[in-house]
């Protein structure tokens, strides 16, 4: 859940950023670098893994929020017509 909702999240930033990928990227490597040289480092066995799912559930509800706040705006957003 954690891979797929952070996915949702990078689309959504890339897309909100005109397609332009340097952002995006940034944002990963600035995200894994905090991420394992502070906040997985200060925990260990069962605490690490809940760090780990309450990050899966904090991507989960950015996109789910993002996801209903463009469609609020843009009824039409990805919408396929044939």
């Amino acid at each position: 859940m954690g891979n797929a909702a952070f996915t949702m999240v990078m689309l959504m930033v890339l897309v909100a950023s005109g397609g332009r990928w340097p952002l995006t990227a940034l944002w990963h490597a600035t995200l894994n670098a905090i991420g394992s040289a502070f906040l997985f480092t200060m925990v260990t066995g069962p605490d690490d893994a809940r760090l780990g799912y309450l990050l899966a559930a904090a991507y989960a509800v950015v996109a789910v929020v993002r996801y209903f706040v463009v469609r609020s705006r843009h009824p039409k957003a990805g919408r396929i017509t044939l």
